[in-house]
């Protein structure tokens, strides 16, 4: 169930600023559902944290916000 509240109110949700999400869930699901059997656990750990590293790393050094879509 939807929270109604989680809406923007009296605004629709415009499709060109969704549809970055939903191409890279579209995309990035399937794989990661077909890569998981192929990867060890301790592989999928190292990969996970790097990844959390470098986002961080990025989010702590960078100053500009990306912006997917102007309002």
């Amino acid at each position: 169930m939807t929270d109604p509240s989680a809406w923007p109110s009296g605004h629709a949700i415009d499709s060109r600023c969704i549809a970055p999400f939903i191409a890279g869930g579209a995309l990035g699901v399937p794989f990661g559902a077909w890569l998981l059997p192929h990867v060890s656990p301790g592989a999928a750990k190292l990969g996970l944290g790097v990844i959390l590293v470098v986002l961080c790393g990025f989010l702590l050094l960078g100053t500009r916000r990306v912006h997917v879509c102007s309002r």
